[in-house]
């Protein structure tokens, strides 16, 4: 994370991290909310059909209800 950090930041951006515990929709819609961040960049799997019912999707959950805008970035 810190390395990503640095290389967000050595491109021009003003970018913060935050590690923390619970659970990953609420907790980043919640500090999505108090930050008030330009955008919230979340990775996703890009699951779909059974696997996605079965396990959820928290970047789905986040796109549905965060008052910013957000980008997913599929992995590889």
């Amino acid at each position: 994370m810190a390395a990503a950090l640095a290389r967000a930041r050595a491109a021009g951006t003003r970018a913060q991290a935050k590690l923390v515990e619970g659970g990953a929709a609420e907790r980043i819609l919640r500090i999505g909310q108090r930050w008030r961040p330009d955008v919230i960049v979340i990775g996703t799997h890009g699951r779909s059909g059974v696997r996605r019912f079965l396990m959820g999707s928290v970047a789905e959950h986040i796109v549905r209800r965060a008052s910013r805008p957000v980008l997913t970035v599929r992995g590889r």
